[in-house]
């Protein structure tokens, strides 16, 4: 099907990564226009949420804490991917976060294997 979409043979192709989506358009409906009915509406709302929460109700200037969002691709099919939530990004971010806070090499470990519970 993918050759004949790409007008070759298909001992043309050597490899490929084939990513779907939904193509049906968005649509708002429910018995009073209550509901928005769209592909990938969920990772985008919680996108945008996450990213708002980060500043909400409070200022940075006397911020003690650090305040993190933590946004991947290949939610569902690919955590293990380069990209995705298993991947080493966050593990790394982490670590250089909590290797700023401190000096001492116990208390790093320690506070990062704490974090991580």
């Amino acid at each position: 099907m993918l050759a004949a979409q790409l007008g070759c043979g298909p001992d043309d192709i050597c490899d490929f990564e084939l990513q779907l989506c939904d193509t049906q358009p968005s649509i708002v409906a429910g018995a009073i226009k209550e509901f928005i009915f769209s592909g990938r509406l969920d990772n985008l709302c919680m996108s945008i949420c996450s990213l708002k929460s980060l500043s909400a109700e409070s200022s940075l200037d006397d911020e003690t804490g650090v305040r993190i969002t933590a946004l991947f691709d290949h939610e569902e099919v690919g955590s293990n991917s380069a990209q995705g939530a298993g991947s080493p990004a966050m593990f790394d971010a982490l670590s250089r976060i909590t290797n700023s806070f401190s000096s001492s090499d116990y208390k790093v470990e320690h506070t990062f294997s704490q974090l991580l519970l």
